[in-house]
């Protein structure tokens, strides 16, 4: 959240609150969302990517937890799994970062026009998977999507 918060403030820094609406007019959105793609979600993912295919396979918080992610035959997950793992994890959250940046931008550009019914189907994508992430928890194996999509599980440490 620090790094977010951070690309955020720099933003805001440089735009203010006014050049972040102009912003949102001009702009191409699709080029936008690339940008935000590279700014923000690829760095997470490689975040997790890396942290989840050490030797000790755990992010920080996982660690201070006591909690490693483990893959097949016991070990930790090589990157690349690692990697799939983190996209699967954040497709929600990306969907999510694109319904936002397009509803941000239909809201300067066209505020009295009716809202377009894939916006919707964005937002519904976003949260659903969310809440199937979740719910997954408690449903079933108790193991989330990502996680039997990988062939990982994440285990107590020691």
């Amino acid at each position: 959240m620090t790094y977010a918060g951070a690309v955020f403030g720099v933003m805001f820094t440089i735009h203010g609150a006014d050049g972040l609406v102009e912003l949102g007019k001009h702009t191409d959105l699709w080029k936008a969302q690339a940008m935000s793609f590279f700014v923000m979600t690829l760095p997470f993912l490689l975040y997790f990517a890396v942290f989840e295919s050490r030797s000790r396979p755990a992010t920080p918080g996982k660690r201070i937890v006591g909690l490693r992610v483990m893959g097949v035959g016991g070990t930790g997950p090589t990157f690349g799994r690692a990697l799939a793992r983190a996209a699967i994890k954040f497709l929600p959250w990306e969907v999510g970062h694109v319904f936002a940046n397009q509803m941000f931008a239909h809201s300067v550009r066209t505020p009295d026009a009716p809202v377009p019914w894939w916006f919707w189907l964005l937002f519904v994508v976003s949260m659903g998977g969310a809440l199937l992430y979740a719910a997954s928890l408690f449903l079933g194996e108790g193991t989330t999507p990502y996680d039997r999509l990988t062939g990982t599980q994440v285990r107590r440490d020691g």
